[in-house]
């Protein structure tokens, strides 16, 4: 069974009004009002958009909205991206801004409205038509009206400090954007909505961090991600065998413990000897290397080799 994941979750009895914080300022707290029928995209970057439908405003009130955000799915992050934060004083939508037709303008903004056909271009432009709401001049009905909008370039993908990977210590992680008055928001091990970055992160345990960008100007960055598996440290402690010994001796029993618990390997690295288990054979006289090894686990990492040495005289 598939199950859904509630990633920004409030109780409500009827609808509650939306927190929308400053115009195209990313912030944790920031989510739109309780609403039905909006318009929605996705865009290249994944993020998905809203606009108005029928809902309540940052002052509870309900009606017709037009209001425009972003949210990234990865981090629970919403901005509020334009339009206004209130409905009409009788509930109805605000008249649109229509400027001039095929001219772009900073100004411009659809009527509140719920419905209308939505589609992404493949040149990620956002593309609205009709719906039931307010034409330019506060008239409501079914409206006609085609709009294209063009989201802002996304703020650059952030980077970490300390790269992916499995580390035996704590690591202390920086998070840095290349896009100038751009603020940080990172999730760390899934936990939505994201919090804002405003120190290095301490991974003492093993965890994934996706982390995104947002400012003035831009919109929701790509998410990046780095995970860290921490694993403990381990050590071998291996007994030094007698030496040096005369070729005739009986196998020797060799003895190492690793910190950790687990089980230690022998191996020969070079001479006249072999090793079955943790007894070592002195085939002829010379010069024996033998290791002790402890090849880790998903919790501990491999521990360091440990040699020992053994002259083997001549017999007689």
């Amino acid at each position: 069974m598939r199950r859904y994941q509630d990633l920004h979750h409030r109780q409500l009895t009827c609808g509650l009004g939306g927190k929308y914080g400053a115009l195209e300022t990313p912030a944790a707290t920031n989510v739109p009002g309780s609403r039905e029928d909006s318009a929605t995209w996705v865009d290249q970057s994944g993020n998905l958009w809203v606009f108005g439908g029928n809902g309540y405003d940052a002052n509870n009130n309900y009606g017709e909205l037009n209001d425009l955000w972003e949210n990234n799915p990865s981090t629970g992050l919403w901005v509020w991206m334009g339009g206004r934060n209130t409905t009409n004083w009788n509930g109805e939508g605000w008249n649109g801004v229509y400027g001039t037709k095929g001219t772009p303008a900073a100004g411009n903004i659809p009527g509140g409205r719920n419905g209308g056909a939505t589609w992404t271009d493949a040149s990620g432009n956002l593309w609205l038509f009709g719906g039931n709401g307010t034409d330019a001049f506060f008239n409501g009905g079914l409206l006609q009206d085609l709009w294209e909008y063009q989201p802002a370039a996304p703020a650059a993908k952030p980077s970490f400090s300390v790269a992916s990977g499995t580390y035996t210590s704590t690591k202390t992680v920086s998070i840095t954007d290349s896009t100038p008055n751009a603020s940080i928001f990172y999730a760390l091990n899934g936990a939505l909505p994201a919090s804002k970055y405003t120190k290095p992160l301490t991974i003492a345990t093993s965890a994934t961090v996706i982390a995104v960008a947002a400012g003035p100007g831009h919109s929701i960055s790509a998410p990046a991600s780095a995970s860290y598996e921490m694993i403990k440290p381990q050590a071998i402690t291996f007994s030094q065998p007698a030496s040096p010994v005369t070729y005739g001796v009986k196998p020797i029993r060799l003895s190492a413990t690793a910190s950790s618990g687990l089980a230690v390997s022998f191996s020969v690295v070079s001479g006249p000897a072999t090793v079955r288990g943790n007894v070592l054979t002195i085939t002829g006289p010379g010069t024996v290397v033998v290791a002790a090894d402890q090849e880790g686990s998903t919790t501990c990492a491999a521990a360091a080799q440990v040699t020992r040495t053994i002259v083997v005289n001549k017999a007689g």
